[in-house]
């Protein structure tokens, strides 16, 4: 198992003529070269020892039963759709195929009819028979619109349901890209799967019909049909398993390109600001050729099959009617008319279904990456809501915690109770694990090894929507959404009056802010394009927060981008507030009142008292204070 791109582990089945041969959980197998594996910077491996006749994976398995339950309720939902979609395609190719008996009967027997009917009738004969084929092929493509939209529909539902119900620690890790690529998946599927899956049974129908035909027809015929659909047949599944590992590789690439995007967008500002864009565009233009490689070398592929298949279609009914005529030299024009129909009837499904076949293989291999979301474990509900207590208390014990399965520890043996009212703060240099204990204390993180506790109940049986209607979490970093302003203060939740907004907003020191604005609360917002400074925004989210009167309050810097000024009238708000409050702060001149300071250093807490105790026993904290008061006096 190799560790790549910093991201996941893959599997190095095997290496062979310096390839190898990889199998991704999240794309599935695919071919690189030495130089393609290097750059996928493999950190971390580990050796199993396997069978030489390895059986068949286990996420391979799933895969497929994701994709068989999936079909099996679309299928139920919508089976007279699907039914009538087929009826309309069935009568559509009875009547494609009934055009050859017409031309043959009308060849052999009844040249004397068609001279006796003027021009206009047998125009209006053939406009109607067009007509009618046209009108049943409209109604067929109407219903499979229907079809294709509602599938689309319900499987962009599950995906979007499925991400709102993850856990708030997989929601803090979550790979956006990753996230829209497979998401942009479903609309692949649309197109492929709902169309092709039904199309094919109907080639297959066509094929069946001509061949039957055919052989009555010439048996020796039959034959060449039957063993040049062999030959086709045996072609594409030995390019087959090439085209998937190659299929796989253009995935990949397609996700880092994507990848690579979504990093230019992100920093293109600071970029452009410092003349740097050119490395982070040639690290966008090296994904794309990459991606167009890939994609290339997949194509030439499909095409080898493409020139064989087409050069197939073309010799095979000309070779048919020239042993048809040596086997059978007496036959009628119309006989051989019919016959060449129907050897192209049998020839071009072959060709459609392959194609189909390659089609849906793609699809699906997408199809696999939407419906993987669903495999995530959702957020446990819990049993037993919080709201019932009036006072809230907080412990952990013995609780370590690390963001990722191969990464160091971020917190190391944490113990601790918080009471209910108390105002605690967290302080600590950079890196120390002060918001990672404060995320863990409101239960955005789940302990690694450890208990998280409320009122001695452990967090795994918390009610966690119930839960989160207590607690209230300010980010260093202000998070506006698109919208107005009073959205991003309410969120639209139902319970919030316009008073309860006033209140939040004076409370915060804001709403003398916003009464200038000339759309007041009105005012859109926009995440890249602020309307407020960097403290007016750390306000709109602090009334956010406060609204909802919140049982437990955990601050993570929430006044770095205030003056001195306003930082004292929120710092004086939020004292007033009847809660737990929990501040991770570097502004030693706001926990003075705290009724616990929690000193952190590498992941661990190395000293836990009041500000009077710190300062008299702890030379460490003596020393941080009286240097930070210096500053700040000289500041306000």
């Amino acid at each position: 198992m190799i560790f790549v791109n910093d991201s996941h582990f893959v599997i190095l089945e095997r290496v062979k003529n310096k390839k190898f041969y990889i199998v991704d959980p999240a794309i599935g197998k695919y071919v690189l070269n030495e130089k393609e594996l290097k750059d996928m910077s493999p950190r971390y491996y580990t050796i199993f020892s396997y069978s030489p006749t390895p059986s068949e994976s286990c996420d391979i398995r799933i895969s497929k039963v994701l994709v068989a339950n999936s079909l099996k309720q679309i299928i139920k939902k919508y089976k007279k759709t699907i039914i009538v979609v087929i009826l309309f395609t069935l009568l559509f190719q009875a009547i494609t195929i009934s055009v050859p008996f017409g031309v043959r009967k009308i060849v052999d027997h009844n040249l004397g009819i068609l001279q006796k009917i003027s021009y206009n009738k047998l125009l209006i004969l053939v406009v109607g028979i067009i007509s009618f084929q046209g009108f049943v092929f409209l109604l067929k493509n109407v219903f499979l619109a229907f079809l294709k939209t509602n599938i689309y529909k319900d499987i962009s539902v599950i995906f979007i349901e499925k991400l709102l119900k993850l856990p708030l620690e997989k929601i803090f890790k979550i790979d956006k890209s990753d996230i829209i690529h497979r998401y942009n998946s479903i609309l692949i599927i649309k197109e492929l799967i709902s169309e092709k899956t039904i199309s094919i049974w109907l080639d297959v129908a066509l094929m069946i019909l001509s061949l039957f035909y055919v052989s009555y027809k010439s048996i020796q015929i039959g034959l060449l049909l039957l063993i040049i659909f062999a030959f086709e047949l045996g072609e594409f599944f030995k390019l087959l398993e090439s085209k998937q590992e190659k299929l796989g590789k253009e995935i990949l690439r397609q996700k880092k390109s994507l990848q690579s995007f979504f990093s230019l967008l992100d920093s293109l500002f600071i970029l452009k600001a410092k003349n740097s864009e050119l490395n982070v565009y040639n690290e966008w233009e090296n994904d794309l050729v990459n991606y167009n490689k890939a994609s290339f070398d997949r194509a030439r592929y499909f095409n080898l099959l493409s020139a064989i298949n087409f050069f197939i279609t073309f010799s095979t009914p000309i070779i048919s009617i020239i042993l048809f005529l040596q086997y059978y030299p007496q036959s009628s024009s119309g006989e051989i008319i019919l016959l060449y129909m129907m050897v192209l009837n049998f020839v071009n499904p072959i060709n459609s279904i392959l194609a189909s076949i390659d089609e849906i293989l793609y699809g699906v291999r997408h199809y696999i990456r939407a419906l993987e979301i669903t495999t995530l474990d959702e957020e446990g509900s819990g049993y037993c809501k919080l709201s019932k207590f009036e006072n809230i208390k907080i412990g952990l014990k013995n609780v370590n915690y690390k963001y990722e399965l191969n990464s160091d520890f971020v917190l190391k043996d944490i113990s601790i109770t918080i009471n209910p009212g108390e105002f605690v703060a967290i302080i600590g240099k950079s890196g120390s694990g002060k918001s990672t204990l404060a995320k863990l204390l409101s239960g955005y993180l789940s302990p690694t090894t450890g208990e998280l506790f409320y009122n001695h109940i452990n967090y795994m049986d918390v009610e966690k929507k119930d839960f989160r209607n207590l607690i209230s979490f300010v980010f260093q970093n202000p998070f506006i959404l698109d919208g107005s302003l009073l959205y991003n203060i309410t969120l639209d939740r139902q319970n919030i009056t316009y008073e309860d907004v006033v209140r939040a907003c004076k409370n915060t020191s804001i709403y003398d802010d916003i009464e200038k604005l000339p759309l007041k609360f009105n005012t859109p917002m926009n995440r890249e394009i602020p309307t407020l400074s960097g403290g007016q925004m750390q306000r709109v989210v602090l009334a956010r927060e406060i609204i909802t009167k919140p049982k437990i309050l955990v601050l993570d810097e929430p006044t770095s981008a205030l003056d001195v000024e306003t930082e004292r009238i929120v710092q004086e708000s939020v004292e007033s507030l009847k809660c737990t409050r929990i501040l991770v702060t570097h502004r030693l001149n706001t926990i003075e009142k705290a009724d616990k300071i929690i000193i952190m250093d590498s992941g661990k807490i190395i000293d836990c008292e009041t500000h009077d105790n710190l300062y008299n026993k702890n030379i460490l904290y003596r020393e941080m204070y009286d240097s930070y008061m210096n500053k700040y006096q000289k500041r306000s």
